[in-house]
């Protein structure tokens, strides 16, 4: 029996191949590496990380500068800087009078440079002329929160400091961001820890993964 031509080219093809799977295997090894090391460069502004939280899921990581994607990962942020608190901006000075501002991804300004955040522009004229005593705008906001994420955030941010006036964005549409059901925290805590774990031996792998989600 003939074989058909298209199958015995097929054939061939696998031959040459599983023949020099060597130097594929090497190309495969040198690729990663080479995008490991790129993403690992001191120069590249790394992408934001999370760290799980057992009440909130999850929430920026403090004391980084980085980037977030936007638009189903095809463009990325300005360079966003998350203060040692895990809020937005410049470090916090809680000496001052303080408006605390608590909402989603777009009061975080996700968008936008670091100065061109409205809770920034908001201090900046409040401060303008300059007053004896400064007013201070902290915006803990954080993307993907919804209102449940927001109470937590208020609570545990008025047990620990002075607020002076406290404007929340509530958003109807955010009425499905619900809290983890507590049946499912321990398990939720345990992989966000694999996935740190992770990531601190590889950046590719996770980017890669992210990608093809």
């Amino acid at each position: 029996m003939t074989s058909h031509p298209g199958l015995a080219r097929a054939r061939e093809v696998l031959g040459h191949l599983w023949s020099g799977w060597p130097l594929v295997l090497l190309v495969l090894v040198l690729t990663l590496g080479l995008g490991e090391a790129y993403l690992r460069l001191p120069v590249v502004l790394p992408r934001l990380e999370f760290e799980a939280d057992r009440e909130l899921d999850a929430r920026l990581a403090p004391g980084q500068r980085g980037f977030l994607w936007l638009a189903n990962m095809s463009m990325r942020t300005p360079p966003i800087t998350v203060n040692r608190e895990g809020h937005r901006g410049a470090e916090d000075n809680w000496t001052r009078p303080v408006i605390l501002v608590v909402g989603d991804s777009e009061w975080f300004g996700a968008g936008v440079e670091d100065e061109e955040v409205w809770s920034r522009v908001l201090e900046r004229r409040l401060n303008s002329p300059p007053r004896r005593q400064p007013v201070h705008v902290v915006n803990a906001s954080q993307p993907g929160y919804g209102p449940y994420h927001q109470a937590v955030v208020i609570d545990r941010l008025l047990a620990r400091h002075p607020v002076d006036v406290l404007v929340v964005r509530v958003s109807i549409a955010q009425w499905n961001f619900r809290p983890v059901p507590e049946a499912e925290r321990d398990a939720r805590m345990a992989a966000a820890e694999r996935r740190a774990a992770l990531r601190r031996w590889t950046r590719l792998l996770p980017f890669l993964a992210t990608k093809a989600e």
